[in-house]
């Protein structure tokens, strides 16, 4: 189970950094508005929120489309 949050941690910060990296155009309240259903699982475990993954993969697919 922590793996599984780890390489959720990391996968969340390569979409928030691939931006920065790409000089993508993503603003700050987009990326809250992805990754805030994920924070719950974050920091307490169990399982994901109906939209974490929804909201991760929007982020992956507007930073393909700033970049």
């Amino acid at each position: 189970m922590a793996s599984l949050k780890v390489v959720c941690a990391l996968f969340m910060c390569m979409v928030v950094a691939a931006p920065l990296i790409t000089e993508a155009a993503l603003t700050c309240p987009q990326i809250q508005a992805g990754l805030a259903p994920c924070l719950g699982y974050l920091q307490r475990g169990g399982v994901p929120a109906g939209g974490c993954c929804p909201g991760i993969k929007r982020l992956v697919r507007l930073s393909h489309d700033h970049s």
